[in-house]
C-alpha cells in the first residue's frame, strides 16, 4: 500500500508517467519510509502587468484524493520548504517559498481532507528582456517622436510614420510570442497621422475652417504652445474686429472674405463699378433718333447676331438715309454687347476669384494642420510622462511610517533599497529579510492617504491574530497579503510587516494571558504543556531566577534514544524574553539532522546545562527509553561540555572543527597577522594548523611543532598565536586534542555543528 497523494491542481495528462516509483525502507522498529519523487506540471495564473518586471505567486496543492483525515493525516515539518537543492533557473528566481496545511470539507463528503498547499513566490530576471524588448521599445518611441519634427513638405513624414507603424507591428508580434495568450495586459503605444492629412490634403477642402475651429486653432492654441503662425487675412479682419468689440455672426464671414478679396483686387472694383455706371445710364436714357449718328459700331461692341449682321449686309444706309426701327435694332444690338462684355469679365473675376478663396482655404487647413501636429507632439510627450509615472506609481510598494515606497534595486549583500513614491522625495529605507535596516532622508511633503483596500491586509492580520494564535504573525502577514494581490495585483501597495507588527502582536496579547515581569513569575499554561497530537511536551519547568523550561514530545525521545550521535547548540536571537538563549539538541541518522530537544536557558553557566539534561534523563526513563549517545558535537563551550560528562558516564564529547578554525583565526586578526596571511607560504602553514582536527591524536603535537617553526621565525607575531595554539589546544590545553580532534569519526558522525547553525539560522529569519 502506498498513499494516493496527487497533485490537485495538475496540469499534466501523463502525470501517472513522469513520477517514479521508489522503493520504500523499512527499520527494525517498524519505521517506514517512502521517498517519492516526479515531475510535476501545474496550472498558474499569470499577472504580466509589469512584465517583465513582474512577480508571480503559484501554488501547489498536495492531498489525498481518497482518504479522509481520519485515515490519512498531512502534516509539514516546517512552514518553509527545502531550497538547499534548488538549481538555480536562468528566467527565474525563488523569492519565498512556504507551505501551509488546510483542512477542507468538499460537498461530496462529509468527511474533511486535509492538504499541504506550497506557495511559490518566484520574481523574473529581467536582463534578458531588457536587451531585447525595452530598448527596441524605447528606441521606436524616439522614432515616432522624430516623426512629428519632420517638415510635412520634406515627404519623408509619411516614410517615418509608416517605418515606425512596421517596426511597432513586429515589436507586438515578438510581445505576444513572450507572453502567456491569456495576459490581459497590452502594451501602450500611441501615433497620429491626423496632421499629415490635413496639410497634404486640407487644400482640396472646399469649405472654410469653422469659426469655432479657427478661433481654436489660430488664437488660443498657438499661445498655449509657443507658436508664431500667419493668420489668414479673413480671420486676421475678424478677430480685429473681435478685439474691438464688435459681435461678428456667421453671415459676416461672407462679407469680410469679400472685402479682403477687393482689397486684393483694385482693378476688378474700377471695371465693375465702370460697367455699372454705363449700365444703368443705358437703361435710364430713353433713345431718340436725333441721338445718334450713323456710324459703323467698334468691332468689339458688334452684336453678335445673325440676322443683324445679315440686314447689315444688304443695306447701303447713310446717315441721311437713317430711319427710327434700324436704330432701335443697333442699339439693342449695343446694348447686348455690352451686357456680353460685362458678363465676361464678371465671370473671369469670379473665376479668379473662387482659385483665389480655394488657395485661402487650403492655407486656412494647412496653418491648422501645423498646429495640430504641435498639439500632437506635446500630447505625446504628456502621455509617455503619464504612462512613466503611472508605472511608476503601480509598482509593487510597502509603507512604512504611513508613506509609501517602491522598490528600486536590490543590493549585492541581499539587502534591497526602496524610495519614496512622490517625486523629489529623496528618503528610502533599506530592507533586509523584510526588516527594516535604516532609514535615510527626510519625507519633504505629508504623508499619503490610502483607500479602503489598502486596510484589508491591516484588518486582516489583526483578525487573524486574534482567531487563530497559534500561526505566527509573519505567517499570518504572508498570508494575507497573498491574497490580497491575488485580488487586486501585484502592484498595490502593502503595508511593510515592521509597520503592522506591534499592532498585531498588541491585539494578540490582548486575548493571551499577561506576560510576566519576571523569569520566576513565568507560568506555562496546561494547553502549552502538550503538542497538537495531545501528547505530554512540558519535561523541564525550574522553579527561581534560574528557570530552566524543556520541551520534548515522547516520539522526539524515543527517536533520540535510538541515534548514537547527538549535535546540540544554542542561539540567542531567537531567545524568549527574559531568557538568555534557546538551547537544542539533534540526532543525526543515515538521512539528515533532526530537531528533538528545545530549551529556554537563562544563561551558559555548567550547573544550569546538568539542570536540563538529568530532567531529560528521568524522562526518557519515564517513557523506557535509555539515552545513551556514543557522542555528543558541541561548540567550545566548557559548562556544555563538563555538564554531557557529568550525566552520560563514557560519552565522547567532540568540539565543532568550525569553531576551531574560527577561533585559531580571529586570533590572527587581533595579533595582526592579516597581512603576513597573503603570502602564500605563510596560508599554506597556517591552513595546516586548521586541518590538525582531521590527523591522529598521537602525530598531533609533532605536526604542530613542525608547522609553527617556519613561520616564528619570520616574525615574533607569529609566537603569540604558537603560545594561544599551545595553551589552549596542546599542552596542558584546556581543550585536549581528544575532544577537538575528528580523525577517529570522520567516517560516522558530522565533525561541524553547520547543519544546526543552519536550522538556527532559519528560526532567526
Amino acid at each position: 500500500w502506498l498513499p494516493d497523494v496527487v497533485l490537485y491542481n495538475n496540469a499534466d495528462k501523463l502525470a501517472s508517467l513522469s513520477q517514479i516509483s521508489t522503493n520504500v525502507m523499512v527499520n527494525s522498529e517498524g519505521m517506514v519510509e517512502w521517498l517519492s519523487t516526479g515531475i510535476f506540471h501545474s496550472s498558474c495564473s499569470i499577472d504580466v502587468r509589469y512584465f517583465p518586471f513582474d512577480e508571480q505567486n503559484c501554488t501547489l496543492k498536495f492531498a489525498s484524493w481518497s482518504y479522509d483525515s481520519a485515515r490519512l493525516n498531512l502534516m509539514q515539518k516546517s512552514n518553509q520548504g527545502d531550497m538547499s537543492n534548488f538549481m538555480s533557473n536562468s528566467e527565474w528566481e525563488i523569492i519565498y517559498l512556504h507551505v501551509k496545511r488546510n483542512v477542507v470539507k468538499y460537498s461530496c463528503c462529509p468527511e474533511t481532507f486535509p492538504d499541504l498547499t506550497y506557495t511559490i513566490q518566484m520574481r523574473r530576471r529581467p536582463l534578458f528582456y531588457v536587451f531585447n524588448m525595452l530598448l527596441p521599445c524605447f528606441l521606436i518611441t524616439i522614432v515616432a517622436f522624430l516623426g512629428f519634427c519632420v517638415p510635412s513638405d520634406s515627404g519623408e513624414k509619411v516614410s517615418i510614420g509608416v517605418t515606425t507603424l512596421l517596426s511597432m507591428t513586429v515589436f507586438l508580434m515578438l510581445l505576444n510570442e513572450s507572453m502567456p495568450p491569456n495576459s490581459d495586459a497590452l502594451p501602450l503605444i500611441a501615433m497620429s497621422v491626423a496632421s499629415l492629412n490635413l496639410y497634404h490634403h486640407g487644400k482640396h477642402y472646399s469649405h472654410s475652417v469653422p469659426s469655432w475651429m479657427a478661433q481654436l486653432f489660430f488664437s488660443i492654441l498657438p499661445k498655449i504652445l509657443f507658436m508664431k503662425i500667419d493668420v489668414p487675412d479673413q480671420w486676421l479682419d475678424r478677430l480685429i474686429l473681435q478685439k474691438r468689440g464688435f459681435k461678428v455672426m456667421k453671415s459676416d464671414v461672407n462679407n469680410i472674405n469679400e472685402k479682403s478679396h477687393l482689397r486684393k483686387n483694385n482693378n476688378y472694383k474700377v471695371h465693375k463699378e465702370l460697367l455699372s455706371n454705363v449700365y444703368e445710364e443705358q437703361q435710364n436714357h430713353i433713345p431718340q433718333p436725333s441721338d445718334y449718328s450713323f456710324t459703323s459700331p467698334p468691332l468689339v461692341l458688334r452684336a453678335y447676331n445673325s440676322s443683324i449682321t445679315r440686314d447689315r449686309n444688304h443695306l447701303h444706309i447713310s446717315n441721311d438715309n437713317y430711319t427710327k426701327p434700324y436704330d432701335q435694332t443697333l442699339y439693342r444690338s449695343y446694348l447686348k454687347s455690352i451686357e456680353y462684355i460685362h458678363r465676361l469679365v464678371k465671370q473671369n473675376d469670379q473665376r479668379l476669384q473662387q482659385q483665389e478663396h480655394n488657395v485661402n482655404i487650403g492655407q486656412e487647413w494647412q496653418i491648422l494642420g501645423r498646429v495640430l501636429d504641435r498639439l500632437l507632439v506635446y500630447l505625446f510627450l504628456i502621455e509617455m510622462d503619464f504612462v512613466r509615472k503611472e508605472t511608476e506609481r503601480a509598482a509593487p510598494a510597502i509603507l512604512f511610517q504611513e508613506n509609501l515606497f517602491r522598490h528600486q534595486r536590490t543590493n549585492k549583500n541581499g539587502s534591497e533599497r526602496w524610495v519614496c513614491t512622490v517625486n523629489d522625495c529623496s528618503c528610502s529605507i533599506v530592507l533586509k529579510n523584510a526588516e527594516i535596516m535604516c532609514l535615510n532622508g527626510i519625507h519633504a511633503h505629508k504623508n499619503t492617504q490610502f483607500s479602503a483596500h489598502f486596510d484589508q491586509v491591516i484588518s486582516g492580520v489583526k483578525r487573524k491574530a486574534v482567531e487563530d494564535r497559534k500561526t505566527p504573525i509573519q505567517q499570518i502577514y504572508d498570508d494575507e497579503v497573498i491574497k490580497f494581490r491575488r485580488q487586486y495585483g501585484t502592484a498595490s501597495a502593502v503595508p511593510v510587516f515592521d509597520y503592522i507588527r506591534p499592532t498585531a502582536y498588541r491585539k494578540r496579547q490582548s486575548v493571551l494571558p499577561p506576560l510576566p515581569k519576571s523569569i520566576s513569575s513565568i507560568v506555562v499554561p496546561p494547553p502549552l504543556k502538550i503538542t497538537s497530537m495531545g501528547q505530554f511536551f512540558l519535561f523541564c519547568d525550574t522553579p527561581g531566577n534560574d528557570k530552566i523550561l524543556g520541551f520534548a514530545s515522547p516520539d522526539a525521545m524515543r527517536f533520540l534514544g535510538s541515534c548514537e550521535h547527538w549535535n546540540a547548540d544554542g542561539t540567542f536571537r531567537t531567545a524568549p524574553k527574559m531568557f538568555y538563549q534557546s538551547y537544542s539538541i539533534h540526532a543525526w541518522n543515515d538521512l539528515s539532522m533532526k530537531p528533538l530537544v528545545f530549551a529556554a536557558m537563562p544563561n551558559k553557566f555548567g550547573k544550569l546545562y546538568e539542570e536540563l539534561l538529568r530532567p531529560l534523563v528521568r524522562y526518557a526513563d519515564s517513557l523506557s527509553v535509555t539515552l545513551a549517545p556514543r557522542s555528543v558535537l558541541i561548540d567550545f563551550e566548557q559548562g556544555a561540555l563538563n555538564a554531557f560528562e557529568a550525566v552520560f558516564p563514557g560519552i565522547d564529547v567532540k568540539l565543532c572543527h568550525f569553531h576551531f578554525g574560527q577561533n585559531i583565526w580571529k586570533r590572527i586578526q587581533k595579533y595582526g597577522l592579516v597581512k603576513l596571511y597573503k603570502d602564500k607560504q605563510i596560508r599554506q602553514q597556517l591552513a595546516n594548523i586548521l586541518s590538525l582536527p582531521l590527523m591522529p591524536p598521537d602525530d598531533v603535537t609533532g605536526l604542530f611543532v613542525d608547522i609553527v617553526e617556519e613561520p616564528s621565525n619570520l616574525d615574533n607575531k607569529f609566537l603569540k598565536l604558537t603560545d594561544y595554539i599551545l595553551k589552549n589546544y596542546i599542552e596542558h590545553a584546556r581543550f585536549p586534542i581528544e575532544k577537538w580532534n575528528h580523525f577517529d569519526l570522520i567516517e560516522e558522525r558530522p565533525r561541524t555543528n553547520n547543519h544546526v547553525e543552519g536550522y538556527h539560522q532559519q528560526l532567526n529569519a
